[in-house]
């Protein structure tokens, strides 16, 4: 499972004043307030939002995550544009790339990209594709707002450093866990739904039994880690993505 855009450490330069050349995303960039947030998740308001989600740690400037995209290609781009050069290929394309480009290159990416991951073709062709496949628009589709007007995906979500484990209370577990799985029954006591359920009481799980009675559990999801300009990615499993060029849409947690 992968929340990530590339599996690398991308580097873009930033447009506002800030920026000093070539930077690593998570370490110029900062998850802009919830509210924004919660706003860009709004059926209406999103378009106000435009994808604007996280903001530059010096100055604050909002910049979307296609802003990042883009940065991030041109950066690959120039080193791939020096190789092709030594080569005397002089390949190049326009960015932010047309739609029909896209398409081309995720479609044609299991037969065309370099095994190598480390080759500045290969990287570009994987943001490609993502961009193409597990990217969410910002502005949602409309099938995004059947349960309400947010988005029932929880999309855009906020980039974190690492896993986490959304769960109500840590007392729900404690007896299964405190005796063989200690570190994880802690980890559960430091969330309380605040992340995926946005403070609110998740409803229990009803599990209907063939006796008629039902049991209740509370709701639980495992957040993967997701880097700065992928607040709009969809969790993906990378090999599936590479493979079929397709979306593949996965999640972890309860049912």
């Amino acid at each position: 499972m992968s929340a990530a855009q590339c599996e690398f450490e991308a580097e873009v330069t930033r447009n506002c004043a800030c920026g000093t050349g070539n930077e690593k995303v998570n370490e110029v960039y900062e998850n802009c307030d919830l509210e924004d947030l919660m706003k860009a998740r709004h059926d209406t308001i999103c378009r106000d939002i435009g994808g604007r989600v996280m903001q530059c740690k010096h100055c604050k400037q909002k910049v979307s995550t296609s802003d990042i995209t883009s940065a991030m290609l041109r950066t690959l781009h120039e080193m791939k544009s020096v190789a092709s050069q030594e080569n005397d290929s002089g390949a190049s394309f326009a960015i932010p790339v047309s739609r029909e480009w896209l398409d081309i290159a995720a479609y044609r990416t299991i037969y065309d990209h370099n095994v190598d991951e480390g080759d500045p073709d290969a990287q570009l062709r994987f943001i490609l594709l993502n961009e193409r496949f597990n990217q969410h628009l910002v502005t949602h589709m409309r099938s995004c707002f059947k349960k309400g007007c947010f988005c029932r995906f929880l999309l855009p979500n906020l980039a974190t450093g690492g896993y986490i484990i959304d769960a109500l209370h840590e007392s729900d577990y404690k007896e299964w866990l405190e005796e063989e799985h200690e570190d994880l029954a802690k980890e559960l006591a430091k969330n309380k739904g605040t992340r995926v359920y946005e403070g609110k009481t998740p409803k229990p799980v009803e599990r209907h039994k063939l006796d008629g009675g039902i049991d209740k559990e509370n709701r639980f999801c495992v957040e993967i880690e997701r880097p700065q300009g992928c607040q709009f990615m969809n969790t993906h499993n990378v090999t599936l993505s590479r493979m079929f060029t397709c979306n593949s849409n996965v999640a972890a947690g309860d049912s």
